[in-house]
């Protein structure tokens, strides 16, 4: 699971966090996981997003082009 956690500082950061229950004969006696840092691959994540959303240079230009068709009458 990912998750937008905030510090006492104020600040937030992204976390992945994984758990897992650990058990014996079938009784739960604990779980175990981790929490990590994903921050910096969010960004990086939010970056690319945006880059892929934004139109190409080449199909700006495009777009700024009219497109004219003449009617032939032969």
């Amino acid at each position: 699971m990912e998750a937008r956690l905030g510090a006492a500082d104020g600040s937030h950061r992204w976390w992945l966090l994984r758990g897992v229950p650990v058990s014996e004969h079938g009784r739960l006696v604990k779980w175990v996981g981790t929490c990590t840092d994903v921050e910096e691959l969010k960004a990086a994540q939010d970056e690319i997003s945006r880059a892929n959303s934004a139109p190409s240079s080449r199909a700006a230009s495009c777009a700024r082009c009219s497109t004219w068709c003449p009617q032939w009458s032969g």
